[in-house]
């Protein structure tokens, strides 16, 4: 695999890095900042540059931290000031840099481990044989929860492992090939937000492949709520209410199969 190194994670690094994972190259991807980091300039998206995000599969996903704007106002010294809305009902967008900084940062990592399934599954089983070990846990009580990428990977994990006795899913996409489902041995719940077009509309086919195979599979949209909408540090996407009944129907759902 040819390697590449990018500096700088802003969004033109981090498009880079995405772009280039794509396209097969070993990326690394390096700033002198921790993310998420605030950063006082570009806070906000044109139509033109929302349509390139659109392009690369990622334009929901920046919307879903963003604020919609319909135009720009310009100023200028002595008082000078320009007003204009966007042509042809065309939007875009206003989000801080943190927000949209680390989104496309975590676009770009997620697109150099999409073939590293097999090396996570390692891992989390090593997590689960050790945590196994110890006398205070049940053996046949453990359980998986991720969100977001992480999400993903948990259903892809609770694909592969016999060891769980439940998952937990928040907004995370459907395993590659579905037909995988059929290896499930644990109930999962799944918690998906109603604004979060690209992800929550594969639920059906999900659904239907669990309904198939006799799968365990219940599951609730949250109207309005977009992707993340259980991150708290991003006021943009934290729906409270939607946070808060995900949350209490999570702890139900491990008590019921976790708790002896």
């Amino acid at each position: 695999m040819t390697p590449a190194l990018v500096v700088g994670a802003g969004p033109a690094g981090a498009v880079a890095a995405l772009v280039l994972a794509r396209a097969g190259l070993h990326v690394r991807l390096i700033d002198r900042s921790d993310f998420p980091r605030n950063k006082l300039c570009g806070d906000t998206l044109n139509p033109g540059a929302l349509s390139i995000l659109d392009r690369l599969g990622l334009g929901n996903r920046v919307r879903a931290h963003a604020i919609p704007i319909s135009g720009m106002i310009v100023t200028g010294p002595r008082g000078a000031r320009v007003a204009c809305d966007y042509p042809h009902g065309l939007a875009g967008a206003a989000i801080s840099r943190r927000d949209l900084d680390a989104t496309l940062v975590d676009a770009a990592i997620a697109a150099g481990r999409k073939l590293d399934d097999d090396t996570l599954t390692k891992d989390l089983t090593g997590g689960i044989n050790y945590v196994k070990g110890r006398s205070f846990v049940g053996a046949n009580k453990i359980g998986v929860i991720g969100f977001c990428w992480g999400g993903g990977k948990a259903l892809m994990f609770t694909t592969r492992s016999k060891d769980l006795a439940a998952s937990v899913i928040y907004y995370g996409s459907n395993p590659r090939n579905l037909e995988d489902v059929k290896n499930i041995t644990a109930p999962v719940l799944g918690q998906y937000g109603g604004a979060d077009e690209p992800i929550t509309s594969a639920v059906p086919q999900l659904e239907d492949a669990m309904k198939k195979y006799g799968k365990s599979f219940e599951y609730k949209i949250y109207p309005g709520a977009p992707h993340a909408f259980n991150s708290d540090t991003s006021p943009t996407s934290y729906r409270e209410d939607a946070a808060k009944e995900a949350w209490a129907r999570t702890l139900e759902f491990f008590k019921k199969h976790l708790q002896s």
